[in-house]
């Protein structure tokens, strides 16, 4: 049987929320493990995300679509040390908010002689663009051969990338651009283009009565706006 549109969205939010790795350029781990309105985690399973999916209101429109607003709450906790708790929780809340609002983008790269590393920030020597690298993949060639090209992954940027331009970490140039980056907006990352817009309403560090001691949690609040024909929740309306 088909799934709703709403149900499409709710699934593909849970899938994008697991990407919350330190090894994609996250602060935590808690897309380690993600859930579905779980109302009671074993402390163990820390760190953890938790999606509650929230009654939704919607209203037509004269093109014979229903347009629908979709709360979303989502919970994440961590375990913490000392007294962490706090930079800890904003650390979670951080990453949930890139992850569900933040664009990506893609840049290839060329004549790359130094090693770009997930979690540098790099700048463009031309146009003074920056950006924070989530991802590095080598297509061809090697650093060590200062002929490495590729693809970056991007998120946090700022200003307009050339091509052509020397890419450059702390002021040493490290390879250049091979083309302008290409932007994936949040929307099409996290629901594949069914929502017209994720938007974060609200959030901070939070206490969960099914959380002990060793964890500090957060909870965001976000809203989910997407159409469907109006009678058909399985139909797109856009």
């Amino acid at each position: 049987m088909a799934d709703t549109i709403r149900e499409q969205i709710i699934t593909a939010v849970i899938a994008a929320l697991a990407a919350i790795r330190t090894t994609g350029g996250y602060a935590s781990d808690c897309g380690a493990t993600v859930y579905r309105a779980r109302t009671a985690v074993d402390p163990d399973a820390a760190p953890f995300v938790n999606v509650f999916p929230q009654r939704e209101t919607a209203e037509g429109d004269q093109y014979d679509q229903t347009r629908h607003v979709m709360p979303v709450k989502i919970e994440a906790a961590a375990a913490f040390a000392g007294d962490t708790a706090g930079q800890t929780a904003e650390a979670l809340l951080g990453d949930v908010i890139e992850c569900c609002c933040g664009d990506t983008f893609a840049l290839s790269y060329t004549a790359g002689a130094t090693r770009i590393q997930v979690g540098d920030t790099i700048t463009g020597a031309t146009s003074g663009a920056s950006a924070y690298v989530a991802g590095v993949a080598l297509a061809s060639g090697s650093w060590a051969g200062g002929d490495a090209a590729g693809t970056l992954s991007l998120r946090r940027v700022a200003g307009v990338w050339q091509s052509g331009e020397d890419i450059q970490v702390s002021g040493d140039v490290c390879a250049a651009t091979a083309s302008t980056a290409g932007r994936t907006s949040a929307e099409s990352r996290v629901t594949g283009d069914l929502a017209e817009s994720i938007r974060y309403t609200g959030g901070g560090q939070a206490e969960f009565s099914h959380l002990d001691a060793r964890l500090t949690g957060i909870q965001a609040d976000f809203e989910v706006i997407y159409y469907t024909r109006a009678g058909n929740p399985f139909a797109s309306g856009e």
